[in-house]
């Protein structure tokens, strides 16, 4: 078995056995290693853009609810605070971002249900799986306060 199929695997397992409120994907590896490998999820946010090279857009499943959202880079607009809410609550839904989503993954984190997984890429490291408890909600309000006043 391969790297990436140690991945799959793992998360797999994790999704069976923690049984989340919601799974959400952040980044376009991530998203498109859960659709590749059919690993169920809730809601995937992805600009469609990884390592700083575009990427062909993702072929958008016509079931999914679709969320069309602006995003700058280093900041969460509140537009995008409000499609990641709606997507949230909506579930089997996709959020594509014009700009960059990697902050949206502290939004996914204070947005959703206790017990839910975010999985995002951490460049050159892999695949982060985080699971909400209060603890998490705790820091991430923490670091969303601290940007507000910086």
């Amino acid at each position: 078995m391969g790297p990436s199929e140690v991945i799959v695997e793992e998360l797999r397992q994790q999704i069976e056995e923690r049984r989340p409120k919601r799974v959400i994907c952040v980044g376009d590896a991530v998203s498109r290693l859960f659709s590749a490998n059919k690993l169920q999820d809730d809601v995937r946010i992805f600009d469609n853009v990884e390592m700083r090279q575009k990427l062909k857009p993702e072929n958008l499943n016509a079931s999914r609810r679709i969320f069309f959202t602006k995003n700058r880079p280093g900041t969460i607009d509140m537009s995008s605070w409000q499609a990641v809410s709606e997507a949230l609550e909506a579930g089997n839904a996709v959020i594509v971002v014009d700009g960059e989503e990697d902050l949206l993954a502290l939004a996914a984190m204070a947005l959703a249900p206790m017990n839910s997984i975010i999985v995002y890429g951490q460049p050159k490291v892999g695949v982060v799986l985080v699971v909400v408890d209060k603890k998490l909600k705790g820091e991430v309000d923490s670091i969303l306060n601290s940007m507000q006043k910086g």
